[in-house]
């Protein structure tokens, strides 16, 4: 029954070309509308790493001073970033299960090979159990020593598109690269890794591109490293005047993670930021009520609002959207449908009951409604497409218009359901007419 209702559907579609492209349109535009703003909902809100999203923490403490000068947005959340100094003692506990201090800074890149010129790339400065803490996956070879880390080794670890560019695609582990006149040993490389959001450093993007290149933070005083990424200050800074004053003051540039066992460890290790807080205010630090926050990344993420409230309106209106496009669907369906009144009256009195006729059009328009989403799927891909060139000439959110495969799951199954809703009024309206007075009619 199911292959002959098709059968019907099809012929009625080609039978009325006009009209059923019209709907297909209607939908297909509605659907683009909506998937394209819900794709931009989706990769903002979705968890970055839900496999761990509950024993991984993002580490916060207010260092900024009485005067309401710092973040006037989030005057009662804590700063994103923490001091040089502040990081440096929190890498003296044992507690956490793993921990890193990172922060981002600039290098000139020298390739020795395929003639290329020098450009400047981003690399992450951080610590080694950075990389089994976010689960990045790696190509070639591995993370740098702990003795290498203790030492300041030279070492950089690559990702793909660099190690792409610089090598080829080959294994470059344990070759060199010229990165500010200096030689680097390459300790490994990392496979394709792009969360989003880019969790891990909101501050300077929640959408920002993973950096090309990761190296050990220790290199920060050997090579006296400047911050490349978000950095505010509290207090006097007419007295920063070096790189020493600069480690020393109570700026913010480095953020700081932990991972623990189980969710529960979390708690005394809120006990130990309290106490060390304490111990540094009683020195003179910490001007503001002891204010800090210890997040895993879902709530993290919810309380830097990384949705922002003009994108859940978007979402809202590209539905109202969809509506006003069902809407004309629904007075084209039924426009369709009243054409063919002699055709249903005549099955009715052959012995078709109401609901084969009901049966027969809702597949009919939700047919309709699956060319409609294939339709609005490629007008989102195309329109994606275009904005996703354009934002990564422009801008780092350029991630926010890649469409995966749930989005494509969710258009056709919008579409599907936009169609059940829109061919059931026509279909019952249609079916209940009297066929004597239609047949008279003829």
């Amino acid at each position: 029954m199911l292959l002959y209702n098709l059968r019907l559907a099809l012929l009625s579609i080609r039978q009325h070309p006009i009209l059923s492209s019209l709907m297909i349109a209607a939908i297909g535009v509605g659907i683009a509308a909506c998937i394209t703003m819900l794709n931009v909902y989706y990769l903002s809100a979705k968890n970055p790493i839900p496999e761990k999203s509950n024993v991984v923490f993002a580490v916060q403490m207010d260092n900024r001073n009485a005067a309401p000068d710092d973040d006037p947005n989030n005057p009662d959340l804590p700063p994103q970033q923490l001091t040089y100094t502040d990081a440096i003692n929190l890498l003296e506990s044992d507690l956490p299960l793993r921990q890193a201090a990172m922060f981002k800074s600039a290098f000139a890149i020298q390739p020795q090979q395929n003639g290329l010129a020098p450009y400047l790339a981003l690399s992450r400065m951080t610590g080694r159990d950075f990389f089994q803490m976010f689960d990045v996956p790696f190509l070639y070879g591995g993370v740098w020593s702990d003795d290498e880390a203790l030492a300041a080794s030279q070492v950089v670890i690559l990702n793909r598109e660099t190690n792409d560019k610089l090598f080829g695609g080959e294994d470059s582990t344990g070759r060199t690269v010229v990165i500010n006149d200096r030689e680097f040993r390459v300790s490994g490389v990392i496979d394709y890794w792009q969360p989003s959001p880019n969790f891990y450093d909101i501050t300077n993007g929640p959408f920002n591109d993973v950096e090309e290149m990761f190296m050990p933070f220790s290199l920060v005083w050997p090579l006296q490293l400047d911050t490349a990424g978000n950095t505010s200050c509290s207090g006097e800074t007419s007295v920063i005047d070096s790189f020493e004053s600069f480690m020393a003051s109570e700026c913010r540039w480095v953020s700081y993670w932990v991972e623990f066992s189980n969710a529960r460890e979390a708690e005394g290790y809120r006990d130990y930021i309290r106490s060390y807080m304490e111990s540094q205010k009683a020195l003179g630090r910490f001007e503001k009520p002891i204010n800090y926050s210890v997040l895993n990344v879902y709530d993290y993420l919810i309380a830097q609002e990384i949705v922002d409230d003009s994108i859940k309106i978007m979402v809202a209106l590209s539905f109202l959207f969809l509506v006003v496009c069902l809407l004309n669907t629904i007075g084209l369906m039924l426009a369709k449908l009243l054409a063919r009144t002699s055709q249903i009256a005549l099955r009715r009195a052959l012995g078709a009951s109401r609901m084969d006729l009901i049966r027969q059009y809702i597949i009919e328009i939700m047919l309709i409604g699956l060319f409609g989403g294939l339709v609005g799927i490629l007008l989102s891909v195309i329109g994606l497409d275009g904005i996703r060139s354009l934002m990564r000439a422009n801008s780092a959110d350029a991630l926010l218009f890649e469409m995966d495969w749930a989005m494509v799951a969710a258009a056709i199954g919008i579409s599907l359901l936009a169609s059940l809703l829109v061919g059931l009024y026509p279909a019952v309206r249609v079916s209940g007419l009297p066929p004597a007075a239609s047949l008279k009619t003829q």
